[in-house]
């Protein structure tokens, strides 16, 4: 009981989220010169860097010498030295692991091993990290929080993967939606959330950590909304838990970045976290709790199809994630080293330029990461299914890939189509390469603002058979889609009244057949009753 305690009030550091908690590992911090500390403030420093708090440097080694104009970029330039300097290959760290027959200390030792290897570190690595880690401080040891996310309930995730509850209205299949949103613009928010919200389905918000917010002014809009909803909703959804979460600890979605794949698997965390806290409080089960599928969004992406209909596509297809791939991109998002400057923008160093510098052959990633084993690269939006988003947050081989792409250019693109590769499914996991989204790139491809690529009227009659679509600015196409949306809620109200009243009918129907049935039936056995007495006498 001690141990526990001592898990819950000091190795999980509780940080508010909207409507609920959001968990985080305050074990982990940074140390000086792109050096981390993951546990008990020993620090992990980049080579040639020494010291508690990695503040000691080697000015013999010519890495840490390295400059970019009037920047250091002493931690990079050693990191990918030594990268070169052990040959590292793909994956080599955790290629020959298995999650299943890691004990605790191995894993521990392999999450070291990462972190000396793919430096340097950031607010924004720590950041992710305090969602993926879980630490032991009493051993000292850091494991991965969701590997057993599963454990004890394979029987419950198969039953979760069967189909057979897609038209179980008083139970239907829960989705997650996590919505990235750059700029708050409430009026837009309110349009999407009309058209996909439902009480049962789970929804992960995540403003951009460059823009500012008024989390209490979005706590009482949500707060109205769900209020609202409420009214409208089957009375046990009213006593589930807020089905609505605002990301408090918000990374800076520099575009092009690996920024924007670490909030995706943030999020994935939280929403895991979300069904645990509904079994809790609710006592619903894992089968009826547990979402099948995360659908990313962007704020002005739209859906073309009712909600109703996505949803029962889904739920016919819970083994399988959409997931574009498509093409081999262009060459340099991998074969260089890209980093982040004080503008918050991407800058390359090319590979010559980190050869005169002494950081190696300056490659970037290119040199362990094999492009022509059909990984290609596809679009950043997609619809993933349960077991492969508990791959990526919880299996050594998604970690060290993630680390691989940290210096890469656009990895949203391709960290997820590469990471199908080693995947392993226990249930028969399939892949689609067609998420049926859209994005108009032949509207405006030359304007700079945000007409460039924008959805206009003319679109939408060229819109069926696809499921969302890609930069809608126009306020009345999203009041169109509004209005269609009510049109839909009505069309099915009045397929459930035909239900109804059809099995009121039904019912009516069988309850005088019944009745002719037991009037006959009486006749009969007064019939028999008179035949025995008249024997009997």
């Amino acid at each position: 009981m001690k141990n526990l305690l001592i898990f819950i009030l000091f190795l999980i550091g509780f940080a508010e989220c909207e409507y609920g908690i959001e968990y985080s590992n305050n074990s982990i911090k940074l140390c000086e010169n792109g050096g981390i500390s993951i546990i008990n403030n020993n620090c992990i420093c980049p080579p040639s860097y020494f010291g508690n708090s990695c503040e000691i440097i080697d000015f013999n080694e010519k890495c840490t010498n390295a400059t970019h104009f009037r920047d250091s970029i002493g931690p990079l330039c050693c990191f990918s030295k030594y990268r070169d300097d052990i040959n590292l290959s793909e994956l080599e760290i955790t290629i020959n692991n298995n999650n299943n027959n890691l004990n605790k200390s191995k894993e521990n030792e392999t999450i070291n091993q990462l972190l000396k290897t793919y430096g340097p570190w950031d607010e924004k690595d720590v950041k992710l990290l305090e969602y993926l880690l879980i630490s032991d401080l009493e051993k000292g040891e850091n494991q991965l929080k969701y590997s057993n996310y599963i454990k004890g309930r394979e029987k419950q995730f198969e039953n979760l993967l069967d189909n057979s509850n897609c038209n179980d209205l008083d139970n239907p299949n829960p989705l997650a939606f996590l919505l990235i949103v750059k700029d708050i613009d409430y009026e837009t928010l309110d349009t999407l959330f009309q058209i996909l919200y439902k009480p049962f389905n789970y929804y992960i918000i995540h403003f951009d950590g460059n823009s500012k917010i008024n989390y209490d002014d979005l706590q009482l809009f949500f707060r109205k909304f769900i209020e609202t909803n409420k009214e409208n909703s089957i009375n046990k959804w009213n006593d589930y838990p807020s089905n609505i979460k605002i990301m408090k600890n918000r990374f800076k979605g520099e575009w092009g970045s690996i920024s924007l794949v670490y909030l995706e698997l943030a999020s994935y965390t939280l929403l895991f976290d979300m069904v645990d806290e509904r079994i809790n409080l609710t006592g619903q089960s894992f089968e009826t709790a547990q979402w099948s599928h995360v659908i990313n969004l962007s704020g002005n992406d739209m859906p073309t199809i009712p909600l109703s209909n996505f949803s029962k596509i889904l739920c016919n297809n819970k083994r399988k994630s959409y997931l574009d791939h498509c093409c081999i991109k262009d060459n340099f998002r991998f074969d260089r080293n890209w980093i982040q400057n004080d503008k918050n923008s991407l800058i390359e160093l090319l590979p010559n330029f980190m050869k005169e510098n002494g950081c190696g052959n300056g490659m970037g990633m290119s040199k362990y990461y094999d492009r022509m084993k059909s990984y290609g690269d596809g679009s950043q939006w997609k619809f993933l299914n349960v077991e492969f988003v508990k791959y990526l947050i919880s299996d050594l081989k998604s970690l060290e890939r993630l680390f691989s792409f940290k210096f890469s250019f656009i990895p949203d693109e391709s960290f997820f189509q590469s990471s199908k590769i080693y995947f392993i499914s226990n249930g028969g996991h399939s892949f689609e390469f067609d998420t049926k989204r859209i994005t108009m790139f032949n509207n405006n491809p030359e304007a700079r603002d945000h007409t460039r690529y924008a959805v206009e009227l003319r679109d939408i009659p060229n819109l069926h058979g696809l499921y969302f679509v890609r930069k809608v600015y126009s306020k009345e196409i999203r009041d169109n889609n509004k209005k269609k949306k009510r049109n839909d809620n009505n069309d099915n109200n009045n397929n459930n009244n035909n239900n109804n009243n059809n099995n009121n009918n039904n019912n009516n129907n069988n309850n005088n057949n019944n009745n002719n049935n037991n009037n006959n039936n009486n006749n009969n056995n007064n019939n028999n009753n008179n035949n025995n007495n008249y024997n009997y006498k």
